[in-house]
């Protein structure tokens, strides 16, 4: 009877033993992968919204080119901008002046582009 003693004694302290390392390490594990998990969700999300912004400047663009033909220069990038603001809050997002700046630009040098581009080749010129 004393060896199942000594036997079961031995057994509960490897276990006790065992679930000293293992707990500590399961949790450690889950925070580890739970910190990923949302570090990969706001990435997505940042990428998600650097999207629309982008989507939401070349709209901006074409929508004042379409509808202002009569307007140029600063009155034009006036209108864009004030579009391109309106609809970023109705989106939820959040854009400063700079942002706006950047993305009217880059939307313009990008519009330019493909239409450069399309005009350059044999296709475009049919």
């Amino acid at each position: 009877m004393a060896d199942a003693n000594a036997i079961s004694g031995l057994i509960t302290e490897v276990a006790y033993n065992a679930a000293v390392i293992i707990i500590p390490t399961a949790i450690a594990m889950g925070a580890e992968l739970l910190r990923r998990k949302l570090g990969t969700e706001k990435l997505r999300t940042l990428r998600n919204e650097l999207e629309t912004k982008k989507t939401l400047g070349i709209m901006a663009v074409r929508y004042v080119e379409q509808a202002y033909k009569d307007q140029h220069g600063q009155d034009k990038y006036d209108l864009a901008a004030d579009w391109l603001a309106s609809k970023a809050r109705q989106h939820g997002l959040k854009l400063t002046a700079d942002e706006v700046e950047a993305l009217i630009e880059s939307s313009i040098k990008a519009l330019k582009e493909a239409c450069s581009l399309e005009w350059s080749s044999p296709e475009g010129r049919a």
